[in-house]
């Protein structure tokens, strides 16, 4: 319900079946839904864009630069993708079905244990702009709570799956139960698993509104300590891709010798756009307090940054990355 498949559908999908997005948000909901599934055994632009005209693929989804590598090959001005009607490669999509604002279409939260996403909300449709950067709603049939993640106390009010019932605003460790958590670890005590309640606790830092629309916050190990303040990576992330020319940015913190850590980004720039960093401060600071500012910025090219095979970023690489770079003296401050 959430992309809209239907059993009409052919949907190409590029991503790995061992992988819980490849087997849950391809496999199963071609299943459910009796859409075609279109493969192939590795990506090439040319070939891939044979593969979508010839079979006249309805839904592509896939990294966002597998959408820049199909829209920079010099044959995509004369195929035909008219065919398409959704995805998430936006790239590819045609006039009318390609959102305006990519940041204002729906994300969602989910990992291995959860079978999947969590959270999600309809990704064919416009978030409001005070929606920018959310992560979805709860999934029907499981439910969510909050706790300190020092203390392992709930927050007030944020138990269930009701947005009444959930403290708004009130950040905490992401805890989950219902009908799609894993059963348990292998060769581990299921009370070393799970709390007396059954809860799960994620270790993903976040917050609902009053809606109960997620905003994530990142990894819990990924808080960087500077000067004695903790700032939230993905805080300072959503900020700077918010900047017009910003394609991605990943925050992680260095060591520093008096403050514990400091805040550094990494950002990618769209293809043509020149920005340095004061530039991209200057955009940030009505927005965060000091403390929370990047002390260096690293301007990369898409090919240096260390990714998994699932395609996310590899938080501890890039920050040795960025440690030897700062050494360099590459960084921007």
């Amino acid at each position: 319900p959430f992309r809209g498949l239907r059993v009409d559908d052919r949907l190409y999908w590029p991503m790995r079946f061992f992988w819980v997005g490849g087997f849950v948000f391809a496999r199963l909901a071609a299943m459910h839904a009796g859409s075609c599934l279109l493969c192939e055994e590795s990506f090439d632009p040319g070939r891939t864009l044979d593969l979508l005209e010839h079979e006249r693929a309805t839904f592509v989804t896939g990294w966002p630069h597998y959408g820049k590598a199909m829209a920079d090959h010099e044959s995509f001005a004369g195929r035909d993708l008219s065919s398409l009607r959704g995805g998430n490669v936006y790239d590819l999509l045609p006039p009318g079905v390609a959102p305006e604002d990519p940041e204002l279409r729906a994300n969602s939260l989910g990992m291995t244990e959860t079978g999947g996403p969590h959270t999600m909300y309809d990704m064919t449709v416009d978030l409001p702009d005070s929606l920018r950067g959310s992560f979805g709603c709860p999934v029907p049939g499981l439910e969510h709570k909050l706790v300190d993640p020092d203390s392992d106390l709930e927050l007030a009010g944020t138990s269930g799956t009701s947005a009444s019932e959930k403290s708004a605003g009130e950040a905490g460790e992401i805890c989950v139960r219902g009908y799609s958590l894993m059963q348990g670890l292998y060769k581990q005590q299921r009370d070393s698993v799970f709390d007396e309640a059954g809860w799960y606790h994620t270790g993903d830092g976040g917050s609902f509104n009053e809606q109960g629309h997620l905003f994530f916050e990142g990894r819990l190990g990924d808080v960087i300590k500077t000067g004695g303040a903790n700032v939230s990576p993905r805080e300072v992330e959503v900020l700077l891709e918010a900047v017009d020319g910003v394609k991605a940015a990943y925050v992680v913190g260095l060591p520093d010798p008096d403050r514990g850590q400091t805040v550094a980004a990494a950002v990618l720039l769209k293809q043509g756009v020149e920005l340095d960093a004061e530039q991209l401060l200057a955009a940030l600071r009505d927005e965060l307090s000091a403390y929370k500012l990047p002390r260096q910025i690293f301007f990369l090219g898409e090919n240096e940054l260390p990714m998994t095979d699932s395609g996310t970023i590899k938080k501890s690489a890039l920050a040795g990355q960025l440690q030897d770079l700062s050494k360099a003296g590459r960084g921007e401050a």
